[in-house]
């Protein structure tokens, strides 16, 4: 890497650092801090308490975002790896049919979507509730799941999948052994994606769950819209440290670190 590069990036971490990162720290353990001051004039630990406090419901709202969007994560994977195989199978004449398809719901106000999905689950009375958000989720994440993947199977080689049947591996080697493992690096970055969205989801989440199901991104900004910035910040950041944690896994996957880890396992 050139040290233009190197001098480019350091100071793009040296500006989220000072203008979001450490805003974010200050504003957690401030009591006041009234502008211009550059620093709080009080400070109190309560922003942190507030985690272990049960009527603050910042616990609950970790686990419902961390279940929903694994939830979602894993639905995606489920629907979209055999949608991708099948897409691949149809004549390139007619692809673009199905390239309409897949983009069509990311062509649509998502408000448009929320509401039509609302007004189908309401009258099967899936409203108000943890799967209605989730189906949500999924209906918003899924395209991007496709495209992923999509622009990976283009450039794989069924022969790998040939060789392997015909040295007596069964379907579910061939599967598990080759298939997934040549497509991992897409699935583990398809999986990021869709689970930063359903992650962030705010609007979808608050219509389809009618607010009695609290999730992070809600809590955050009912904290924000009352005033209270101490809370919201540390809300924030922890919002931020899950997607942080994947990302770094994905990046030391993607750049061979994990080679150690995996012949470990492997002895």
């Amino acid at each position: 890497m050139s040290r233009f590069y190197r001098i480019v990036i350091w100071a793009i971490t040296l500006h989220i650092l000072l203008l979001l990162v450490i805003p974010l720290i200050l504003w957690t353990i401030s009591f006041r801090w009234h502008f211009p001051a550059l620093l709080p004039t009080h400070y109190s630990l309560r922003a942190w308490q507030a985690i272990f406090d049960p009527t603050k419901q910042i616990g609950v709202a970790l686990l419902n975002s961390l279940g929903i969007a694994c939830a979602v994560t894993v639905i995606n994977l489920l629907i979209g790896l055999p949608v991708v195989r099948m897409l691949q199978r149809i004549k390139i004449a007619h692809r673009w049919v199905s390239d309409l398809i897949v983009l069509f719901p990311l062509l649509i106000t998502p408000l448009a979507i929320v509401l039509g999905l609302y007004s189908a689950l309401s009258s099967l009375n899936i409203v108000n509730n943890a799967l209605a958000i989730i189906v949500a989720h999924v209906v918003a994440s899924l395209p991007y799941m496709i495209i992923i993947l999509r622009a990976i199977f283009t450039n794989f080689d069924r022969r790998y999948e040939e060789v392997a049947a015909s040295l007596g591996a069964s379907p579910f080697q061939v599967a598990y052994q080759v298939t997934l493992s040549l497509l991992a690096p897409a699935i583990l970055v398809s999986s990021l994606f869709v689970f930063l969205i359903s992650w962030s989801q705010y609007l979808s989440t608050l219509l389809m769950g009618g607010g009695r199901l609290i999730t992070l991104p809600l809590l955050m900004i009912s904290y924000a819209a009352a005033g209270d910035y101490p809370l919201m910040s540390v809300v924030t950041l922890i919002q931020f440290m899950p997607p942080l944690i994947l990302l770094v896994i994905n990046a030391f996957y993607l750049s061979g670190r994990s080679y150690g880890i995996e012949r470990a396992f492997a002895l």
